[in-house]
């Protein structure tokens, strides 16, 4: 089955959290641009809730969209998880590494790479 890649990689540093608001999306989370998409990631205890949205903000469907996390860590240290499916537009990515997630230093990067399976 052909892939093409729908969504390149986004890097943010998950220091985000914890600093002032800037823009805040639906479900409260932080709203990150990457070309003609935006990206809200919601910080929950041991996992990410993930949203995909036009440059309008109008929500993407998940179906079809496969990916992962991968959470970066001081001293190389670092964690991949699948990204699953959530409700029609948003995915879910489980942090093994929860305790750090919840005080983040400015070194520790989350990055998110989905593609669309046609």
């Amino acid at each position: 089955m052909k892939k093409i890649l729908f969504f390149l990689l986004l890097t943010l540093q998950l220091g985000v959290f914890a600093q002032v608001d800037t823009l805040r999306g639906p479900h409260g989370g932080r709203i990150h641009s990457y070309m003609d998409y935006r990206i809200e990631m919601v910080g929950c205890n041991d996992y990410l809730e993930i949203y995909l949205y036009n440059k309008v903000m109008d929500p993407l469907n998940n179906y079809g969209v496969l990916g992962d996390v991968k959470f970066y860590y001081p001293n190389e240290v670092y964690s991949s998880s699948p990204l699953v499916p959530y409700g029609a537009d948003g995915f879910t990515a489980q942090d093994t590494f929860a305790d750090l997630l919840q005080q983040p230093s400015h070194d520790e990067l989350c990055r998110a790479g989905a593609y669309r399976e046609v």
